[in-house]
């Protein structure tokens, strides 16, 4: 088999009549006072470094916090939830989103940074960090392990209320430049005599994510060569933020043909 591999570094209804009796409002979430995590019980709009924009509507019943999320995402809309349950007795939230399957736990947001720690469906460690921002707004970073670190793959900012940050908003103040589509290689495209090999492609992005420039940085297989720079051009990438601005810079992008 032949592949290619990229590197590039979200009815019934029953009722119950009490006689006599005052019905009792549902119990609140017995979490701190101050904890931030309340506030998912409302309206939030939120954009990502990407340009998504998701709408988040939440509410509150018992111990529990859903949200419902509204995502657009060029031009087409989808859409999921996210559950924060308070356990009393563990003091701890248990968080669950839909997007990526990601479940984790934590204590109360009571600080500036609140860290999500848990996997997503797959089984992969992913950590969740949330941070408040002066003025009301929240970012929210979902990360996963990678060569003993963390590498970020999601960053959104979001604002209280229905109308989302402004495009030009500080979203991350940091964020690695990402592969967001490679382009596949067909078996009918691999050059007569080419037996795989790894071709590694400078690719040159502007602050705006177009490529500029491709060229080969080294290869063990110059007849891929060719293939290599075609399906670098007709992939996708983003370039990396730095304070809070994407940059234009190089990056590699590595093309590998096995038999």
């Amino acid at each position: 088999m032949r592949a290619l591999k990229q590197k590039l570094a979200c009815g019934v209804l029953a009722f119950v009549t009490l006689v006599a009796a005052t019905p009792e409002p549902a119990a609140q979430v017995p979490a701190p006072s101050g904890d931030r995590v309340n506030a998912f019980a409302g309206p939030w709009a939120c954009r990502n470094v990407e340009g998504v924009l998701v709408r988040e509507t939440g509410a509150r019943q018992g111990d529990t916090i859903t949200a419902h999320d509204d995502v657009e995402r060029n031009g087409k809309h989808s859409a999921f939830e996210d559950r924060y349950v308070f356990d009393p007795a563990l003091k701890r939230w248990h968080v669950e989103t839909g997007l990526g399957g990601f479940s984790g736990d934590a204590i109360p947001w009571t600080g500036d940074t609140w860290i999500v720690q848990g996997q997503n469906a797959d089984g992969v460690a992913v950590r969740m960090t949330a941070e408040a921002i002066p003025g009301g707004d929240f970012r929210r970073t979902f990360a996963y392990a990678k060569d003993g670190g963390w590498f970020a793959y999601s960053v959104e900012r979001c604002t209280p209320g229905t109308t989302p940050p402004a495009a030009d908003a500080c979203i991350a103040a940091r964020y690695p430049a990402t592969t967001l589509y490679a382009a596949p290689i067909q078996n009918s495209e691999i050059p007569f005599g080419a037996h795989g090999g790894t071709v590694t492609v400078v690719v040159a992005l502007d602050a705006s994510s177009h490529i500029t420039g491709t060229r080969v940085l080294r290869s063990t297989s110059p007849l891929l060569n060719g293939l290599a720079l075609e399906k670098t051009r007709a992939s996708q990438f983003r370039t990396a933020i730095v304070n809070c601005k994407p940059v234009a810079a190089d990056y590699l992008f590595t093309v590998s043909v096995r038999d």
